[in-house]
């Protein structure tokens, strides 16, 4: 329900309105919504243990880069996936 007030907002202030798309649901490794709620990790523990957090969420949707503009670069909003994928976080 925020897309179109986002548009309206961005029309306003003469800004070009964004394309949106849908990001499936993530899971964990149970198959269950991924959430901090039920002991998933979190960006902040991902950074502490080294791993960069971007990346590899970035890695969970067939992304590959060194950098966010790498990964940037080579996103195609056509092989976002359509279905729940599952995050499975390193430890």
């Amino acid at each position: 329900t925020s897309a179109p007030r986002q548009a309206y907002l961005a029309t306003l202030l003469a800004l070009p309105v964004p394309t949106y798309i849908h990001v499936p649901l993530a899971l964990n490794a149970a198959g269950a919504r991924l959430a901090k709620r039920d002991g998933a990790v979190t960006w902040t523990e991902l950074a502490a243990l080294g791993i960069d957090p971007f990346r590899l969420i970035a890695g969970s949707l067939g992304l590959s880069g060194s950098t966010p503009g790498e990964l940037l670069q080579q996103f195609e909003p056509a092989r976002v996936p359509t279905e729940p994928w599952t995050f499975v976080a390193p430890g």
